[in-house]
């Protein structure tokens, strides 16, 4: 049991791998005992004891010392383990927020797009017909998929594509010759007329043909094609009586 020399006191302090000591001669000393009785006697002991008792006094004094740096430590780690789980707290409602804020922008974003899209459409299809009428062509066809790419473009994307390189492997390998396709990226459909590299593929839409990555391309099931309405042509014919080879 540990023993307090300073004050003459017990601490009821188990400590365990180290042998008790005689304390005798320090408690002599505090009691008031003369200086010189306490040497003569401390002169007529065994010197492997006085080297073991220091040894004992010094053993107890380390340990004492390293509890102390054990109990600094643990309660140092404790209070950083707290404010590691408080950060981890408050940046996981961050994320939470942020993802929230993001998705809403997005949402928001998309409303405004197929606003635009919705209008977009309806001002192509007025030039087309106007076009007709007047029997000329003022805007090319390539210009106006070009425009309606554009903002299709604008989009946003909501979810993350799980394992991409995986997602694009099997897109890359799914298309061949004769696919039905839309091109995501302009809004329309067209049909793969070949394979051009790794990558791309040459796909018709209308009467353009256009060099489209793999990634850019979607393949169009059989039946989306049977719901599509099919357009009606119409010819219509002008009242000169030649027409201009230009």
């Amino acid at each position: 049991m540990e023993f307090d020399t300073e004050t003459l006191q017990p601490t009821y302090r188990l400590l365990i791998g180290i042998p008790g000591r005689s304390n005798a001669l320090e408690i002599a000393a505090r009691l008031g005992i003369k200086q010189t009785i306490i040497d003569e006697a401390r002169s007529l002991t065994d010197s492997d004891s006085q080297d073991l008792n220091q040894m004992i006094a010094d053993l107890t004094a380390q340990k004492r010392q390293a509890d102390l740096d054990a109990a600094a430590a643990a309660k140092e780690l404790a209070d950083s383990q707290a404010l590691h789980d408080d950060l981890k707290a408050q940046f996981e409602r961050y994320q939470n927020q942020k993802d929230q804020l993001t998705e809403s922008a997005k949402d928001k974003a998309n409303q405004i797009v197929e606003k635009t899209r919705v209008r977009a459409d309806e001002i192509i299809r007025d030039i087309r017909k106007k076009q007709l009428q007047a029997g000329k062509t003022v805007i090319k066809e390539n210009q106006l998929i070009d425009a309606k790419g554009q903002i299709n473009a604008l989009q946003q994307d909501q979810q993350l594509k799980k394992n991409r390189v995986l997602n694009r492997e099997k897109r890359r390998h799914a298309f061949k010759k004769g696919d039905e396709v839309l091109v995501k990226s302009y809004g329309q459909r067209g049909v793969i007329m070949d394979k051009l590299d790794a990558h791309h593929f040459e796909v018709q839409m209308g009467i353009l043909k256009m060099k489209i990555e793999d990634l850019d391309l979607e393949r169009v099931s059989a039946e989306e094609i049977k719901k599509e309405p099919q357009p009606k042509a119409t010819v219509r014919r002008t009242r000169s009586s030649g027409v201009s080879p230009t």
